[in-house]
This record gives C-alpha cells, sequence and structure tokens, in this order.
C-alpha cells in the first residue's frame, strides 16, 4: 500500500493482491465507487451497473444485467454465426484500404460485433457509429477534467446523446427475434420500461466497446512482433472445425493462451477506483484510512510481478500450459483484466466471445500486422481504457 499526494484528498495505491480482495471480495460494504460516476453520469445514465456507487444500488443493476441470466452460454454459442460474415467483411475493408490506424479500425470492428450480437443483426450503421463516437469522446474529456472544473455536455454532444439514445429506443423496440438480448430482456421483464432496457443496452456498448477493442489490438500487437507465436495461433484456428462454434473457439488453447498473455502484458483496464466509506475511519492492511480516502487499485503492477510470473515482460504464451490457466483463472490476484470479485465485469463472457471469434476469424482467414517495425508501443488512454497511439494496421487475405 502506498500513499500518494492529491491536493485536498486522501489517496492510496493498492498493489498487494490479499488486500485488493479485501476491499473487491471480502469487505465490498466498507467502499463505494465514485469514479468515473461523476463524469460518466449525464450520458451512461443510472441504469447502468458500471458506474453504480454500490450496496442496494448496484445489486438491482447487476441483477438486469442480460449476461447474468440462465441460457447466457446457450446464447452465446448461437452468435458465433452472425459474428463471422460482419468479421470476414471487416478483413476485406482492411486489406482494401492498406495501412490504418489500428484502435481505431479495431474499435469499429468491436462495436460491429457487439451491436451484431446483441440485436441479432448486422454491424452498426455509419451514422449510428459516429453518434456513439462522439458520446464516448464527450465522456472521455468529462473523465480528464477534474472537478469542479469538470467539461459540461451540451450543445452538439448533447444533441448525439439524446440522438444515440433515440436511436437505440427505436432498434431496441424493432427486435422480436426470439435470440436477442432485447427479447431476453423483455421476458424476464428486467427494467420496468422499455426506454430503460434500451439505455441499459446502449450501456453494454459503452462499457465494452473499447476495452475489448483494447485486448485485440494488444494480442495482434504481440503476435506481429513474435511471428513464430503467430504462426502456432494462425494454424491452431485453420484447423478448427468449420462452422465455428464458440465451444471450439474457446477451447483453442494457443488462442486462449495469446490473448491471455497479451491481457497480462497490457490490461485494457490498468487501474480502476474505489472510496472508503464516508462514514468512518477504516483499517486495511495494517493502517487506518480517514473516511472517502481514495483507493487506487491496479492490476498492472500484479499482472508484471516477478515473484510471481518469470520473466514477466516477456510475451510468452506457452507460460499458461501446464495448469497455469487454472490456477490463475481471470479475477484471480494476479491476473485480473476484468477485474475481481462481485463487481468485475458484468460482461466478461460477452468480451472473450468477441475477442476470441475476431482473433479466430482475422488470424485464420487473414494476416494482421499491427505496429510492424514501429518499435516500442506508444500508450494513450481512451474511456479510461488503454489504447495504442500512431500504430498502423496492415491486412492481407491468406
Amino acid at each position: 500500500m502506498t500513499r500518494i499526494h492529491v491536493p485536498g484528498k486522501n489517496c492510496v495505491v493498492l498493489n498487494d493482491p490479499d488486500v485488493i480482495a479485501d476491499v473487491l471480495i471480502h469487505k465490498t460494504d466498507d467502499y463505494w465507487r465514485d469514479r468515473p460516476r461523476g463524469a460518466v453520469l449525464p450520458v451512461a445514465t443510472d441504469d447502468s451497473a458500471f458506474i453504480s456507487p454500490g450496496g442496494n444500488h448496484w445489486a438491482e443493476r447487476r441483477a438486469w444485467h442480460p449476461q447474468q441470466h440462465e441460457g447466457i452460454d446457450a446464447w452465446l454459442d448461437a452468435r458465433v454465426q452472425g459474428l463471422v460474415p460482419v468479421i470476414q467483411q471487416t478483413l476485406e475493408r482492411w486489406v482494401d484500404k492498406g495501412a490504418q490506424e489500428a484502435s481505431d479500425v479495431v474499435n469499429r470492428l468491436t462495436c460491429d460485433l457487439l451491436f451484431a450480437a446483441s440485436y441479432d443483426g448486422g454491424p452498426v450503421s455509419d451514422d449510428e457509429y459516429d453518434l456513439f463516437m462522439q458520446v464516448a469522446t464527450a465522456l472521455d474529456s468529462r473523465m480528464q477534467w477534474r472537478w469542479p472544473f469538470r467539461k459540461p455536455i451540451w450543445g452538439a454532444e448533447q444533441k448525439a446523446y439524446d440522438d444515440w439514445q433515440s436511436a437505440g429506443e427505436v432498434r431496441f423496440d424493432a427486435q422480436t427475434d426470439e435470440g436477442s438480448l432485447p427479447e431476453i430482456m423483455r421476458k424476464a421483464a428486467l427494467l420496468d420500461k422499455p426506454s430503460r432496457m434500451a439505455r441499459g443496452m446502449n450501456a453494454v456498448l459503452l462499457e465494452g466497446g473499447f476495452s475489448s477493442g483494447s485486448g485485440i489490438s494488444s494480442t495482434l500487437w504481440q503476435l506481429t512482433q513474435h511471428p513464430d507465436e503467430a504462426k502456432k495461433v494462425a494454424d491452431a484456428v485453420a484447423a478448427l472445425p468449420r462452422p465455428l462454434t464458440w465451444k471450439s473457439i474457446d477451447a483453442c488453447e494457443p488462442l486462449d493462451h495469446a490473448l491471455r498473455e497479451a491481457m497480462r502484458i497490457l490490461p485494457p483496464v490498468p487501474i480502476f477506483f474505489r472510496n472508503s466509506t464516508k462514514e468512518r475511519s477504516i483499517e486495511l492492511g495494517g493502517y487506518e484510512l480517514p473516511p472517502n480516502t481514495v483507493l487506487f487499485v491496479t492490476n498492472w503492477l500484479l499482472q508484471r510481478e516477478s515473484d510471481h510470473w518469470e520473466d514477466p515482460s516477456e510475451f510468452r504464451p506457452s507460460r499458461w500450459e501446464n495448469g497455469v490457466a487454472a490456477a490463475n483463472p481471470y479475477g484471480s490476484g494476479h491476473f485480473s483484466p476484468f477485474g475481481r470479485g462481485p463487481r468485475s465485469c458484468a460482461g466478461e463472457r460477452l468480451a472473450l466471445l468477441v475477442q476470441k471469434t475476431a482473433l479466430a476469424v482475422l488470424l485464420s482467414e487473414g494476416s494482421i500486422e499491427v505496429g510492424k517495425g514501429q518499435g516500442e508501443q506508444q500508450l494513450g488512454f481512451f474511456f479510461a481504457t488503454l489504447r495504442m497511439d500512431n500504430t498502423s494496421l496492415i491486412a492481407k487475405k491468406r
């Protein structure tokens, strides 16, 4: 535990897995979530479990999340055949357009796949994606401004948000297919009004679009730098029986291990926050924390800790073999790209479906080079998610 100086606030950085487990798993009632609630609330709406402060407020919102309900595994398996043509069409565009900014085009693909999976249809339209990016850019700007000087939402940004929500409601109302998430939500009466359900669906796109894309981009970058590992994965996914199924994709160890290793080295969300309760001081890790202490919870250090991971800076997918993946599951002390505990990412399984299916199709049907010959990765943040900046993507058909 490290105390850091932030004017006007008590702040500590947590980098011990047992202390983090107390905060995120064992003593959750002593902590609440402040960031990025204040920045995101004007757009994400209060129906999102992602920005809920905690307690009953969070529990109610988590409960309606469609991916928390019975039947989701069968639903995920049924999505794959709808995602494959979207990925194939994207690969064709990438080949035709030559070098492009990797993060931009991968994020668009991820949004298309989340859209296609959630609504049991095709990719998002260009106009709707433009609205989505306007909303996300406005929120990202607010996250970077400090309260009380946080940038307001108004004018064109407010109109983009209103138009995006309206389009979401129209799309939601039009979906009556048995396998679509809107129909699942209606049957389960997960929210009391169609407009709230539509806002909840829009939140799924915001919450998962950039983090899922970050994992795909990082994997493609690492495989570009390690061509022998890239060949292992490409050969493995090419050998999968067609048509592809989620069961076969998820069981493909070379693909699984490459994705895990990429997200271990570069977790899409490397830091997140909690606040200790406002009502009293609490003891944590042998220290007394004043009320409302800000906790910086990092997975970056633990996923690179040399006492746990041999040569942690090296991209070595084989380290996950021989039971290591089972011993370090998602959400464990030294591997938590989706977070830990009951408030870990509610859409983790959908994110993995999108990431693995995208990589399986791209690497079996194409040759993707990300950042080849460009030296060290240039990293930035967008929407609280790591992204690669100034990094090219070049695609070829196999």
